[in-house]
């Protein structure tokens, strides 16, 4: 209940519906079943989102927690987009602040 008034300030604030970062135990215990309407942007190390997730639609995965990038230092997450060039395009210019 306390999340969802959070949820709907940071969106009447900033007039776009916020993304929901989350890990699987977070999820488990606060987020299944909940924010249906929300886009997800989902933790999940050890296996696909789906396995780890069931039925949860997502926006972004997290697939590591310790990744390695050209001009980078050290170890940083790595994420992926839930589809293709165009739909990501579409994505963010509808989400564009």
């Amino acid at each position: 209940e306390k999340m969802q008034v959070f949820m709907d300030r940071l969106e009447a604030h900033y007039g776009q519906r916020p993304v929901i970062y989350t890990a699987p135990d977070f999820y488990r215990d606060n987020l299944k079943g909940a924010f249906q309407n929300h886009p997800f942007w989902l933790r999940a190390v050890a296996q696909h989102p789906s396995k780890v997730y069931p039925g949860r639609k997502w926006v972004f995965w997290q697939y590591s927690g310790s990744g390695l990038s050209h001009g980078v230092d050290g170890r940083i997450d790595l994420n992926v987009f839930h589809g293709s060039v165009g739909e990501w395009r579409q994505w963010v210019g509808r989400n564009a602040g």
